[in-house]
């Protein structure tokens, strides 16, 4: 049986870091959502801590679009492209995936 619990806090290291104390307490993987790029990035501690301890966490981040990035807007939080925080997560993951075709995924 699972059981959701959902916290919200409004730093992105407090959802980490509480994440990882949930994961710990329940021996169960935990899972934290945050926005794109600032969020994302402000993750990395917390996602490094899990990854250095064997800590099962799964983080969730938005992204642009298809069509923002075809247009090649530089959005808001964008660091030097629209892969940065893939590649910052693949340095300090086990896996880190884009999904960008949720019509292949179904």
């Amino acid at each position: 049986m699972l059981t959701w619990i959902y916290i919200l806090f409004s730093h992105e290291p407090g959802v980490g870091f509480a994440a990882i104390g949930s994961a710990r307490a329940t021996q169960k993987p935990a899972v934290a959502c945050v926005t794109y790029g600032a969020g994302g990035l402000n993750m990395l501690n917390p996602v490094a801590c899990a990854y250095a301890e064997k800590t099962p966490l799964i983080v969730i981040s938005g992204g642009p679009g298809e069509v923002e990035k075809a247009r090649a807007e530089f959005l808001h939080h964008t660091v030097k492209d629209f892969n940065s925080q893939l590649k910052v997560y693949e340095e300090v993951t086990v896996e880190a995936v884009l999904l960008d075709n949720p019509g292949l995924h179904t």
